[in-house]
């Protein structure tokens, strides 16, 4: 896994959807809306 320098991150885990220092944390069983969401809040 690389960091980039970007205004957005994404992290998959088992915590509930938040979005904190803008890392959006998404639980697992929501893999297939990540590009709604990241459509959503950018």
């Amino acid at each position: 896994m690389q960091e980039k320098n970007q205004s957005l991150g994404v992290k998959i885990s088992l915590d509930p959807l938040s979005i904190k220092n803008n890392v959006l944390c998404i639980p697992a069983y929501m893999v297939k809306s990540v590009p709604r969401l990241v459509r959503e809040i950018s």
